[in-house]
């Protein structure tokens, strides 16, 4: 969601460093004009009662409503309204509007262009609607910028999967793709939303101003070449491409409305609302205000923005998969037969001289030299290099064969569960005194997003990130209620190691939670727990793993308020075809304060899921906990439930 951005359009970013004499000049500009007390003629009055409060008409505004507040535009910067309260009325915006474009004499935005050329969009709502202004101006500029885009003929809206290693893009990310009849797909433009992060910015400042709104918006372009280079080769991503229905023309208004917001302002960029997945649907919306697609609840995720078109009947045309160099690799391996995989690994061999195999074998090879190549940017080495071009003239003596096609992966996220999930369960403990045996229930309400149980329909598989989340319970051999979680952040990435990639599996946990160690379930500690390993897969949908694990926690019944120290973590998670789930977890943590002095917990987990309908699932979890070594502290808990999810 937080992509650094390409080529700012024409290189007019919206800059951290204002300059404030021109803003106060333009601003006083504005309040003059919107004052001013020429009157509209009698035409334009029966526009105004016509369109001042349309739909339409604040689509082009970007307003939203609000349940709590009046309704109001979304542009955060300065230079976007004529009205000095544009931002929040409409009809004043309107009337402003209209008399700036009858001023031929104005110069507005970053170009000190004419009303007609800074500001397209509500040039063309006017003409489409009767009022003509302007008709002798040119805008060269803003006409040599439309042209960059091929006489566009349909928009799609392309989904990059998420990239679990890189922080800035755990969601996936979203773009716009112009596509033309004119040139190759490869040169089709695309204008993409993202935050204007500074080049050396620190990871804690870029996630606190990426949350807080600290960085300004930017739209960019860049040739299709330029994205697939970047997420489909250099982060083996999965590209989605969800073909609009728009007609040339709204193509062309669609350019129009993003260029009227750049030159002239901008958005302040938040991570969780207003970030790219939000920003394409509303530049999207301001064209089609009938489509209703920017509906939501508290933020938007790049995945679940593309449900808002699929499930609207009529916006979305066709679909698109372009797998990831990486996936194409694994899917060529994947259709040899046994022979022909041994053959493979044997032609990819840099100790091996045979590569005179079947066509199939070689090409199988060349993709993967080809993901080497991207993978090192360039520099394989002198083995490879030769081994690749040594393929490639073999190849070039072998006859044509009938390629398979590559399945489309199962990430393609519209298909994929809901991201808010309410999960209901009972459970029956055996335990420490003086709970005894006794049985609870549960409620847990999760914001976001996906963990390693739920159906990878959708999703990457073995990735895990859930924001925030609460569990409440109720033990009812106690009359109790209490908070029994609560976690900020989970995060894991279990990238099983192969031929392609020897990255590590990690994870973290942030929040509070009942720890099961101390003979009571009325401890509540704050915790931070980081793991790092590796994985081995065992198939599509099976792998094991092993971390390295180090945790801190607070409570102040601790030694000196806190505990700490070192562990390990095994697991098992093995998929039944896209049916059900198995996960087994093996836990232990040493703790390091002076009152446990290396007290060694260790925890069992055993955990499955059935998946009942996309968004419905049930799971089961049987819980150990002891201190080993103080069996009466050990901890018994079977727990049985259903997780809706919604949107």
């Amino acid at each position: 969601m937080l992509e650094n951005p390409q080529q700012p359009i024409l290189s007019w970013g919206c800059c951290m460093r204002r300059n404030w004499i021109f803003l106060v000049v333009f601003f006083v500009s504005k309040v003059l004009l919107a004052n001013d007390v020429r009157g509209l003629t009698a035409q334009e009055k029966a526009f105004v009662e016509k369109w001042g409060n349309s739909k339409e008409w604040r689509a082009r505004l970007h307003y939203r409503s609000a349940s709590i507040s009046r309704p109001h535009s979304e542009i955060d910067g300065p230079g976007f309204f004529f009205a000095e309260n544009g931002n929040v009325d409409s009809v004043a915006e309107l009337e402003a509007s209209l008399r700036a474009m009858k001023d031929d004499s104005l110069r507005l935005g970053r170009h000190k262009a004419p009303t007609k050329c800074a500001f397209p969009s509500r040039h063309q709502f006017f003409a489409s609607r009767g009022l003509e202004y302007q008709k002798n101006i040119e805008c060269k500029m803003m006409k040599d910028f439309i042209a960059d885009f091929h006489n566009p003929t349909s928009v799609s809206v392309v989904f990059s999967s998420a990239h679990a290693n890189n922080p800035a893009s755990m969601f996936g990310h979203t773009f716009l793709k112009f596509n033309s009849d004119e040139v190759s797909e490869l040169k089709h433009i695309g204008i993409n939303f993202a935050a204007q992060v500074p080049p050396d910015e620190n990871p804690v400042a870029f996630g606190y101003f990426g949350v807080m709104g600290g960085y300004y918006g930017l739209w960019s372009t860049t040739t299709y070449h330029e994205r697939i280079k970047t997420y489909n080769q250099g982060e083996n991503r999965d590209l989605w491409e969800y073909v609009l229905t728009l007609s040339p023309e709204e193509a062309v208004l669609l350019i129009k409305q993003v260029w009227e917001i750049e030159v002239n302002s901008h958005f302040d960029y938040y991570f969780f609302d207003d970030n790219c997945a939000y920003q394409i649907l509303r530049v999207i919306e301001a064209i089609r205000p009938d489509w209703n697609i920017t509906d939501h609840t508290i933020y938007v995720i790049p995945g679940e923005s593309v449900k808002n078109l699929t499930n609207q009947p009529g916006v979305v045309r066709e679909v698109k998969h372009k797998p990831s160099v990486r996936r194409r690799v694994k899917a060529r391996v994947g259709q040899l037969t046994d022979q022909q995989r041994e053959q493979f690994f044997t032609a990819i061999d840099l100790d091996q001289d045979n590569i005179q195999f079947g066509a199939e074998v070689v090409d199988a090879a060349l993709d993967y030299y080809q993901f080497v190549d991207i993978k090192t940017k360039g520099q394989m080495s002198t083995q490879e290099r030769d081994r690749q071009l040594a393929l490639l003239s073999y190849r070039a003596q072998l006859g044509k064969v009938i390629e398979k096609p590559i399945e489309a992966s199962e990430t393609r996220p519209d298909l994929g569960h809901d991201s808010y999930a309410i999960h209901l369960s009972g459970s029956y403990r055996e335990g420490f005194q003086p709970y005894g045996s006794g049985s609870s229930v549960q409620l847990r309400v999760k914001s976001a997003y996906h963990d390693l149980l739920n159906s990878d329909v959708g999703y990457t598989p073995f990735a895990h990130i859930d924001f925030p989340q609460i569990e409440l319970q109720y033990d009812g051999d106690l009359d109790q209620f209490r908070v029994n979680e609560l976690d900020l952040l989970q995060v894991t990435s279990l990238l099983p190691v192969d031929y392609l990639s020897s990255a590590g599996s990690w994870k973290l946990d942030v929040g509070v939670y009942t720890p099961k160690d101390f003979g009571t379930l009325d401890v509540r500690a704050s915790r931070v727990d980081f793991g790092y390993g590796y994985s081995v897969g065992l198939g599509p949908k099976s792998l094991l793993y092993a971390l390295l694990t180090a945790k801190a926690e607070l409570y102040h019944g601790f030694d000196r308020g806190y505990r700490y120290g070192p562990g390990f973590e095994l697991g098992g998670l093995t998929g039944i075809n896209n049916d059900a789930k198995l996960y087994l977890r093996y836990k232990e943590f040493i703790a390091l304060d002076r009152r446990m002095n290396g007290q060694r917990i260790q925890q069992v987990l055993f955990e499955q899921s059935v998946f009942l309908h996309r968004n419905w699932e049930v799971r089961n979890t049987f819980e150990f906990v002891s201190r080993i070594g103080s069996s009466s502290l050990d901890y018994v808990e079977n727990r049985l439930g259903v997780i809706y999810f919604l949107n």
